[in-house]
């Protein structure tokens, strides 16, 4: 009789689920450096603005060392802005996905790296925005899910863009590709100029019912209704802010 013990078979969704959980756990502690970084830079950036006030009633705004200052105060600020859109960006929990379905999730960003609340993400197929797959919108941290319940929904072979709006008015087309596959997700940030704090379904109808203005996923079971039998309009045509 054969007594030779036969190894352990590891189902493969365990061993996902572990892999899945040592990242969020590697994420946590980046997040965490991230915000100590943050911490760090706030109080420096607090002795040069002091600094800079002390020389500029001495010498004047115009005097090299307080331009010096300046910059420096600049640059820290900018550091410090970057410190804190990756922390929360970190922070993030990925949605979680079923074999059928899918989804994108990510950060929207100003120049300067601070977050946008209320900008609408949406997908758009060429020129026109595929309502099937709902929309969503960005919380306070720039923070956006678009959860798509039923892949096969996409029923397009065509590569999508991803649209950033403001009142139904298109800011930004994401220039890279994207392509609706089962059991993803995939993850953007996007990087705009700031705008303004309105979030509106992608069509831009004044009587159309408002999104939600938290994280949450808008799912594509849940489209927006739009008056009369009128397809959504694309927003009005014009060349995507950098």
């Amino acid at each position: 009789m054969d007594t030779t013990s036969q190894p352990k078979q590891i189902p493969v969704s365990q061993v996902s689920d572990t892999l899945e959980q040592t990242v969020a756990n590697l994420d946590q502690v980046r997040a965490a450096d991230l915000d100590e970084m943050s911490q760090v830079r706030t109080a420096k950036f607090t002795g040069l603005a002091r600094d800079r006030a002390r020389l500029a009633a001495k010498l004047g705004a115009t005097d090299p060392r307080v331009v010096a200052l300046d910059r420096s105060i600049e640059l820290h600020g900018e550091t410090t802005a970057g410190f804190r859109s990756e922390s929360a960006a970190a922070s993030v929990t990925p949605p979680r996905v079923t074999a059928k379905s899918w989804a994108l999730h990510g950060n929207v960003l100003d120049a300067s790296r601070k977050p946008i609340q209320g900008m609408t993400v949406a997908l758009y197929e060429k020129n026109s925005w595929v309502q099937r797959l709902g929309f969503a919108c960005t919380d306070a941290n720039g923070y956006f899910v678009l959860l798509v319940e039923d892949a096969a929904k996409a029923d397009t072979n065509d590569p999508l863009s991803i649209n950033v709006l403001v009142r139904g008015k298109l800011v930004y087309i994401d220039p890279i590709p994207l392509t609706i596959q089962a059991g993803h997700v995939e993850y953007r940030e996007i990087v705009i100029g700031k705008t303004q704090d309105v979030c509106s379904p992608p069509g831009g109808e004044h009587d159309a019912p408002a999104p939600p203005t938290s994280a949450a996923p808008s799912p594509a079971t849940a489209e927006p209704s739009f008056p009369s039998a009128e397809p959504a309009s694309p927003p009005t045509k014009r060349s995507p802010k950098k």
